[in-house]
């Protein structure tokens, strides 16, 4: 049987093998061929060598970063599943994430053994994958919200907020007027049922969007 072949970008030593044991004990047609620290080596392996699955970890991103190489390999390599392996389990993230084009999520305390190989299977054929844990949170978190639905835009102002960006600061960073922040802000607090915008941050963790 022909093998899919694997890439694993891990910051981790100890993470990366354990990963690649684990995918080549499961019975699962696919071929570790490489594994790196850095996303940048990554970047040069797929130049030459395209492969079907990148199993990404995001210890060693911050979230902005992962967000910006999610957009980047799904554009570049439109054929090749990226599933993201993490110790978060906010929400909003894991919905931005799938928005970028991820095909798989992994919550690393979620029986991980089992749910990488549940994750892979998936992906290999043509389907999405969320593990448990996580999913529970989405759908916790999408319960607990008032309509209408946060937008990837809306998220992305609320993490900004997060790091405490004025509304200024936003619009440059997101291309955007002021108005269309302050849009979202009068949204966020709608939708997490708060009556001032210090009480978004406050809010968004409690429910588990960031």
């Amino acid at each position: 049987m022909d093998r899919e072949q694997v890439v694993i970008v891990d910051g981790d030593d100890v993470s990366r093998n354990g990963i690649a044991i684990i995918l080549h004990k499961a019975e699962i047609p696919v071929e570790v061929v490489a594994a790196f620290a850095k996303m940048e080596a990554c970047l040069r392996f797929l130049e030459v060598q395209p492969v079907k699955i990148l199993l990404l970890t995001d210890t060693a991103f911050d979230q902005t970063d992962i967000m910006k190489w999610v957009i980047y390999l799904h554009k570049q390599y439109e054929f090749m599943a990226i599933v993201v392996v993490s110790e978060h389990l906010g929400a909003g993230y894991i919905n931005m994430l799938f928005q970028y084009g991820i095909s798989g999520f992994i919550y690393r305390k979620d029986r991980f053994t089992v749910r990488l190989a549940n994750a892979v299977n998936a992906v290999l054929g043509g389907d999405v994958y969320l593990s448990p844990r996580a999913s529970e949170k989405v759908l916790l978190a999408r319960a607990s919200l008032k309509s209408p639905m946060l937008s990837r835009r809306d998220i992305e102002v609320l993490r900004l907020m997060q790091d405490g960006y004025t509304v200024k600061e936003i619009a440059t960073q997101l291309h955007v007027s002021d108005q269309a922040v302050y849009r979202c802000r009068r949204k966020l607090r709608e939708s997490l049922q708060v009556q001032t915008s210090e009480q978004i941050i406050t809010a968004a963790i409690q429910k588990g969007l960031i």
